[in-house]
């Protein structure tokens, strides 16, 4: 993803979903780790066990960072029309903030904010921000339990009237490190509109496997170069 190669507070990659829903197991003491449960699941199980909010204090732990890529600060130095992300990290603050363009966090649960902020200046989380996360919303717009994956409050809401809008109007649209494996929502976004495959663009890198290429070429043009890469192009 566009985080991959960041670190957080104790100096550790960010982790994908797989290696979260393995650390989570860990924390349930659950021997061996059996990495065919997913996320929802594990994440649900330590809930449980725990409760919500050390989930949180263990998920800020995780996702957190200080310090950012130089190939970051040029991708949030571009005039893009909107910031959508799927991450929960702070990473493309911490760049806008770097170079000076000072974005702002919105979590699609939060309609209030969405009025008093410039679009340009906004960065969507469509899963939850980590600095949001509260024991409410881990159960619906934090995209991470199994309650908030049967959440449809995002499809009912403005914000996807809003989306709908910048994919009509914008010339070109970029996923940087995107899977659409579990964010069906947006799935469901892209292909409701034959148009936004014309001018979709993936940015995967460039070791993607023939099934993933494939996979993703049903909803955009693959291009497999690197995020640094693709951001020396804007240079």
């Amino acid at each position: 993803g566009f985080s991959i190669d960041n670190k957080n507070l104790r100096n550790e990659a960010l982790p994908l979903t797989s290696s979260l829903n393995e650390e989570l197991q860990i924390k349930c003491d659950i021997k061996p780790v059996d990495l065919t449960l997913n996320i929802q699941s594990t994440s649900q199980y330590f809930i449980k066990q725990y409760g919500e909010v050390k989930l949180i204090k263990f998920l800020r732990e995780k996702f957190t960072v200080s310090k950012i890529l130089e190939w970051q600060k040029i991708i949030a130095n571009v005039n893009w029309r909107r910031i959508y992300t799927t991450n929960y990290d702070n990473v493309f603050e911490i760049a806008s903030n770097t170079v000076n363009k000072h974005s702002y966090p919105i979590d699609i649960a939060k309609q209030e904010q969405k009025d008093i902020i410039k679009s340009s200046n906004e960065i969507i989380h469509l899963n939850g921000y980590i600095d949001f996360f509260t024991p409410e919303n881990l159960y619906s717009s934090t995209k991470l339990t199994s309650q908030s994956y049967l959440d449809i409050n995002f499809l009912e809401s403005s914000w996807r009237t809003e989306i709908d809008f910048d994919f009509e109007q914008s010339k070109a649209i970029f996923f940087i490190g995107f899977s659409l494996d579990y964010d069906l929502d947006l799935k469901r976004i892209i292909s409701s509109n034959n148009i936004n495959k014309e001018k979709i663009f993936f940015i995967n890198g460039p070791d993607l496997n023939e099934i993933k290429i494939n996979a993703l070429e049903e909803f955009g043009t693959v291009i497999l170069i690197t995020a640094e890469e693709f951001a020396n192009i804007l240079v």
